[in-house]
């Protein structure tokens, strides 16, 4: 975008006549975040989607779509924090008592991304659990439940 609009539209980005790191990797989460979208947007065409089997529809639609949530969270909040917490409050911030609109923007992915979180930490608590179980299970039984008594063939004979 800024190469299309160009410095003056985007000024506040451009500071003698570069860009500061936290401007530059917003752009960086912004370029990756849209790729990852664009991948997610062409493997959900009906075409595309039933030719995907399935690790790879769980590839596009697992990690890359929160790698690509998460880029663009990234993206907003580069660009945002900074004025969230400035002292003199820039013009672009806190008008009139309003949160920025990065801050307000950020605010539902970042809930959806810890609902997600704490998700996937009870799966892994439960995963660990069920192991242990079993393995506590194999552990408490005893050796002589497996003690066979061998018939001596020979005197049969």
């Amino acid at each position: 975008m800024l190469l299309i609009f160009g410095g003056e539209y985007f000024g506040f980005l451009i500071d003698e006549g570069h860009m500061e790191w936290n401007d530059e990797a917003s752009m960086l989460a912004a370029v990756l975040s849209t790729s990852l979208f664009v991948i997610t947007g062409i493997a959900s065409l009906p075409s595309v989607g039933r030719e995907m089997n399935k690790a790879q529809f769980e590839l596009v639609f697992g990690p890359v779509v929160w790698s690509a949530l998460t880029l663009g969270v990234m993206h907003v909040m580069f660009l945002g924090v900074p004025s969230w917490v400035s002292s003199p409050r820039s013009r672009y911030s806190w008008a009139r008592g309003m949160p920025p609109i990065t801050l307000m923007a950020s605010v539902f992915p970042l809930f959806v991304m810890f609902i997600k979180f704490v998700q996937s930490c009870h799966a892994s608590v439960l995963k660990i659990k069920k192991w242990a179980t079993s393995r506590h299970q194999f552990s408490s039984i005893h050796a002589s439940e497996h003690l066979f008594v061998i018939d001596d063939v020979a005197a049969d004979v």
